[in-house]
């Protein structure tokens, strides 16, 4: 019986160093001034949800996911099933969240499928997807979609690997759902820093009165029309 004991322990400690040798670290950050907002600039109303990964899908393929579905709600579980997730957190995490919308973290998971592919960076308005309305997905720094081999934010090539990546890094260029800029002209851009590049969600756009007018109008008609046929 002991013996079993000890040859248990054994294979445990080697399986735990084998788990410990297949994982790389990832450390990611956004300060208040590059925080993730909702669309119209304001603030997130709480700790949202934040996942790293990785997609094949290209950009139009994300944003015809998302502004093609019935619902925000679909579109935002549209988006998420294009991506393999890596790892997941929540917006006011780590050890300097500042405001809503920022965090310092990390998180060190296993490193195969991933190995030297572009981080993606998807952000939520709500703890949940199902809560979630609005999605915004991120990548990248100054060199994100060129082939130098340079850019931040791509996963390591190895285990035992530590990076780093801050929101920061993206550019224009790297929004790949959603928006960069400010505020929506009520002063929010004093919580991120009184800087235009926090990263905005995407949110459904709403019809204009105009628009819902003549759907309305429209249907008014249609419905008269049964009525003098019958």
């Amino acid at each position: 019986m002991k013996g079993f004991i000890k040859y248990s322990a054994i294979i445990a400690a080697a399986m735990f160093c084998v788990t410990q040798a297949q994982a790389f670290t990832v450390s990611y950050a956004a300060n208040a001034g590059t925080a993730i907002a909702q669309n119209d600039g304001s603030q997130l109303a709480g700790p949202s949800l934040i996942e790293f990964g990785y997609t094949s899908s290209t950009k139009a393929q994300i944003s015809n996911a998302f502004y093609n579905a019935a619902t925000p709600a679909l579109g935002v579980s549209a988006v998420n099933a294009l991506f393999s997730i890596w790892a997941t957190d929540q917006t006011t995490s780590g050890t300097d969240p500042t405001a809503p919308g920022t965090f310092s973290s990390g998180s060190g998971n296993g490193g195969a499928g991933f190995f030297s592919k572009q981080i993606y960076m998807l952000a939520f308005d709500a703890s949940t997807i199902a809560g979630a309305s609005q999605v915004g997905v991120f990548s990248g720094g100054p060199n994100f979609g060129q082939s130098n081999g340079s850019d931040p934010w791509t996963f390591p090539a190895n285990d035992q690997t530590q990076i780093g990546i801050e929101c920061s890094d993206v550019t224009a260029p790297g929004v790949v759902l959603g928006g960069y800029g400010t505020d929506n002209g009520a002063g929010d851009a004093a919580w991120m820093g009184g800087t235009p590049n926090g990263l905005l969600l995407a949110a459904f756009p709403v019809p204009e009165p105009s628009t819902i007018m003549l759907v309305v109008l429209g249907m008014l008609g249609a419905i008269g029309l049964i009525r003098r046929r019958h």
